[in-house]
């Protein structure tokens, strides 16, 4: 599940030539961003370029996800951090 305003970024401008305007060189192509089943992404949280969500994770509304986030996990905050794991146990209380 995706909620509104989620960006997820696949590329940027390269800039690393200073004889040419930013807007001249290109586009820098990163890993692709994975997200596996069963994922519930919260509104405007940004996911940046080759990261990977693993499955049953939750990311908080507004986070900035920088790096692989694991397999149910919960996550939120700029940088994206992990605060507790879903468990089993939870769910059968």
């Amino acid at each position: 599940m995706m909620a509104p305003d989620v960006t997820i970024v696949g590329e940027n401008h390269r800039f690393d030539r200073l004889n040419l305007p930013m807007r001249l060189q290109g586009y820098q192509r990163f890993p692709p961003v994975r997200i596996e089943d069963d994922v519930w992404i919260g509104a405007r949280a940004i996911i940046l370029p080759g990261v990977t969500i693993g499955q049953g994770a939750i990311i908080g509304a507004g986070a900035v996800v920088t790096k692989d986030v694991p397999a149910y996990a919960v996550c939120a905050g700029n940088p994206a951090r992990v605060l507790r794991l879903r468990t089993q146990e939870e769910n059968e209380q």
